[in-house]
């Protein structure tokens, strides 16, 4: 059984910072035969599923990971500040984390047992942002 799994330089896709019911989460491209691969055997030894998603677009195939934020995670920018969920909601454009960002992320599964059930999920305590997301700031071609 591994204790952590470490992913690193993949694409994030999606990030959901506030919880709506289900917690808040990522999506990274895992289109990288060994970036799967990583997911794959980590989850198997840890007794998790994990869920991959394919989308198509323009004829190119990503495939997706997602994979919930434990609610103490920490993320390090670029310049090597950390910050908390809370920080990333009012911060997000200063921190780049968003479409496009190339982070690592260390995440590790949990045992849990709640009203919905009980089983394995798996969850990300850090993430590092290697190269920010490209946000743009259009507020100055409004006259």
């Amino acid at each position: 059984m591994e204790e952590k799994m470490i992913i690193e330089g993949v694409k994030l896709l999606f990030i959901e910072v506030k919880d709506k019911d289900f917690g808040s989460s990522i999506v990274v491209d895992a289109t990288d035969e060994s970036v799967q691969t990583k997911i794959e055997e980590y989850c198997a030894a840890n007794g998790y599923t994990p869920k991959f998603k394919e989308f198509e677009k323009d004829g190119k195939k990503t495939l997706q990971f997602a994979v919930k934020l434990s609610q103490y995670v920490k993320v390090q920018d670029e310049e090597g500040n950390e910050w908390t969920l809370d920080d990333i909601e009012k911060n997000r454009r200063s921190i780049k984390l968003g479409f496009g960002a190339i982070i690592s992320f260390v995440a590790s599964t949990y045992k849990y047992s709640n009203k919905f059930g009980e089983g394995v999920s798996l969850a990300v305590s850090a993430i590092k942002i290697k190269k920010g997301a490209d946000i743009k700031d259009d507020m100055s071609l409004l006259a």
